[in-house]
């Protein structure tokens, strides 16, 4: 069972964005794989995100490293209690910090 209001969708993984970002020459962009790990993380966290209790299969932007900039989405697909969701994530600024919307 999903459990969280809208504004538990602005939980931002400020503490890990040194981690997820990294510069390429010609853009900045979100490692993927850091990017399916918090996503995961905001869907199954009790208290500061949804409370999904069985969370696995989290796969993001079809594998490849989402660019980062102010507005851009990003999409995740994810399991959630035996049923598929998709999660649509948005970049807050230009920083790599995200927000992470209701499962749908």
């Amino acid at each position: 069972m999903l459990i969280g209001a809208s504004t538990v969708a602005v939980i931002a993984l400020a503490v890990a964005v040194a981690l997820l970002v990294w510069k390429t020459p010609n853009s900045r962009q979100l490692d993927v794989a850091k990017a399916q790990q918090g996503v995961a993380e905001i869907l199954s966290d009790p208290i500061n995100g949804y409370g999904a209790e069985h969370v696995s299969q989290v796969s993001c932007n079809g594998g490849t490293n989402p660019r980062i900039g102010d507005g851009l989405t990003f999409t995740c697909k994810a399991t959630i209690d035996g049923e598929a969701y998709d999660v649509t994530a948005t970049f807050k600024g230009n920083d790599g910090t995200y927000e992470v919307d209701w499962p749908r």
